[in-house]
């Protein structure tokens, strides 16, 4: 048996990243660990001693590195181009990895060898900085954090090398014999599929059988949703403090590790203390939440659903298409006015069930031109479908195809596009935009319709902790956000605090957004994160949040709502003036504290966690005022008027 006979090199739109780390994590693995150098000055001193010369490891050494990245490029001719048929995505292999076929042509090849030399002389120095250090997953922890140039689907495991016995009973990974995983060592886990390895040992951590929702991955399962009878509205949660609005709205736009994670399960997750998952908490600062993952039907998972409605905000699901089986999906669908109208129908079926209100709409693949005019009816069928069954439903089209059916991303709206974003509710445009391709966009459509894509990994604009400023750029031409990838706070910071790591975000990002009010004067919550004190995380407990978190009020694990800060005023939510005849406040806190409303008036306290207002008024705003105690920790809060 030989350690790293082949290895698996996974990547999408940069898969020399890929190639230049594992390449150099197998080099670095067939080092004898005994094998030492000697470093430092050759200098005798006055004494006839060398004392400036030391012993080193010779793995991972400067002289070690710098010996494989001479020839490093040259392994490109070992490669050929395939389509991973979990991702649906392009990826290129080892010829030797896979039993799948695929593109082994001297063009390919030498593409990838030209890419590999014009990445070196980009990375080169952030790149032998990094392999000085050994990493639990050095392709990912590299080209997924540290640079950015990949996304974690981009990094999605292959199927196992040899293709499943029969077709219909999927492969038992117990089968596979240990010297036919140890190939397998480098690859990056699978948030697909629930799989990691770990030394080498399959360890199945979590299935998508745990969740009571699951995406949808093939047309023939989507097609059966037509003719069940079990399409009621099981997973509904009212929609409550939403108020449709005109002007600019915000997106966010999920893509978390591949999606479904345990953490998202009705049963939610264990975590080490101190350790978090990410949580996402500004639910008054978005319009619309989209669920997305590279699965051909996501559904939201109910937890999110159902938070985003108790918080007045839209739930939208994804639709999406890719490459080569993208192109074979769509041909179906398109087959004919009747297969067509079936796909809607089904759409609206699932949403329905599931309770949440639209889809995005993301066709990554070209389509034959004489099909193009059907998918545009395909877009107004289900938009108008969608709206017959949820009138506050959305279905937003993805910047991708044109009008000719050409995959070609136009970072705008325009003449090329507009069919598809007439035919739906708005338009996500594609990251890579300038100042003048918004405004030549707005003579195509609404201001409001169409969102200006931000990817928080800065692909294409300026992101990460910088988003305010394409966020301005947007909010100066009046147009509405969709923000992509927000839990990049978690994937780049997963050891920090997620409460705080958020708040240093979106704190950058207020003066940009709208918080949105809340529309009843009647609530109950406990500003539950979805935390327990014993590091137990349920998304499906996660309550009403405060609309004002900042550095000095927020949610402690453990603890509660906690307000930092001596004789201090914090907003607590915002109404739209709501009239009322009287009120009653309900308030646990473990300090003294004064109950204000609309931001002056101070309303009379009856006991220790009670204040009742008797005269009617206006309902404006209820502000919570600190007294003589550095923290003040708020347990329960509600409101009840007439």
């Amino acid at each position: 048996m030989h350690l790293f006979t082949f290895s698996v090199i996974l990547f999408s739109a940069f898969p020399t990243c890929s190639l230049l780390v594992t390449h150099f994590e197998l080099k670095i693995a067939g080092v004898d660990p005994k094998k030492k150098i000697e470093v430092g000055s050759f200098r005798v001193s006055p004494t006839g001693e060398q004392k400036g010369l030391k012993e080193i490891g010779y793995a991972r050494s400067e002289s070690h590195l710098t010996e494989i990245i001479e020839h490093v490029c040259d392994e490109a001719k070992q490669y050929k181009l395939v389509v991973n048929t979990l991702t649906g995505k392009s990826v290129y292999v080892h010829k030797d990895a896979t039993y799948l076929k695929g593109d082994e042509s001297s063009k390919i090849r030498s593409r990838l060898q030209n890419a590999c030399n014009d990445f070196i002389d980009s990375h080169e120095d952030e790149l032998l900085t990094f392999l000085k250090t050994a990493h639990e997953e050095p392709v990912k922890t590299f080209c997924h954090y540290e640079i950015g140039v990949c996304s974690s689907v981009d990094v999605a495991a292959l199927p196992p090398n040899e293709p499943p016995k029969n077709e219909e009973e999927p492969m038992n990974l117990s089968d596979i014999p240990d010297d036919e995983l140890l190939p397998i060592f480098i690859i990056l886990c699978s948030h697909t599929t629930g799989l990691r390895l770990v030394r080498c040992n399959l360890i199945v951590t979590f299935n998508l059988s745990d969740m009571t929702i699951t995406p949808i991955t093939t047309l023939e399962e989507l097609w059966n949703w037509e003719k069940r009878e079990d399409v009621g509205n099981e997973y509904i949660e009212p929609l409550a403090h939403y108020k449709s609005h005109s002007g600019p709205q915000i997106l966010v736009c999920h893509d978390m590790k591949g999606g479904y994670l345990e953490e998202e399960t009705v049963e939610g997750k264990q975590f080490e203390n101190e350790k978090y998952p990410y949580m996402f908490l500004n639910w008054w600062e978005i319009d619309i939440f989209n669920y997305f993952s590279h699965n051909f039907v996501t559904i939201p998972p109910e937890g999110y659903t159902k938070i985003a409605h108790k918080h007045g905000v839209l739930s939208l699901g994804t639709f999406i298409t890719e490459w080569i089986p993208g192109k074979e999906i769509c041909s179906k669908i398109l087959e004919s006015e009747e297969a067509m109208e079936r796909t809607v129908a089904s759409l609206v079926a699932v949403s329905n069930h599931f309770g949440f209100d639209g889809w995005l709409i993301n066709i990554e693949n070209e389509i034959d031109e004489n099909k193009v005019d059907l998918l545009v009816r395909f877009c107004a069928s289900l938009t108008r479908k969608s709206k017959q069954i949820n009138s506050n439903s959305k279905i937003i089209w993805y910047d991708s195809v044109l009008h000719s059916g050409k995959l070609k991303w136009q970072n705008a709206l325009n003449s090329e596009n507009n069919k598809f974003y007439e035919a739906c509710d708005a338009i996500y445009l594609n990251y890579n935009w300038k100042d003048g391709d918004l405004l030549r966009s707005a003579e195509f459509g609404l201001l409001e319709r169409i969102f200006v894509g931000i990817d928080v990994w800065a692909r294409g604009c300026v992101g990460e902790f910088k988003c305010d400023q394409s966020f301005a750029l947007a909010k100066l031409f009046h147009m509405s956000v969709a923000l992509f990838g927000p839990g990049w706070i978690y994937e780049k910071f997963s050891k920090e605090n997620q409460i705080y790591k958020g708040i240093q975000f979106w704190s950058k990002l207020y003066p940009h957004v709208k918080t949105r009010p809340l529309t009843s004067g009647n609530l109950s919550t406990n500003f539950d994160t979805g935390m327990d004190g014993s590091w137990h995380y349920r998304l499906s407990n996660v309550k009403l949040q405060p609309q004002n978190l900042t550095t000095s009020c927020h949610q402690v694990i453990g603890k509660g709502l906690t307000l930092f800060g001596r004789h201090r005023k914090f907003l607590i939510f915002s109404f739209d003036n709501i009239t009322f005849e009287s009120m009653k406040i309900v308030c646990e806190s473990d300090k003294p504290i004064e109950m204000i409303l609309n931001r002056t008036e101070l309303i009379s306290k009856m006991n220790e966690h009670e204040w009742i207002y008797k005269s009617s008024g206006i309902l404006e705003s209820i502000s919570i005022q600190t007294t003589s105690h550095d923290e003040t920790v708020i347990r329960i809060f509600s409101v009840i008027s007439h």
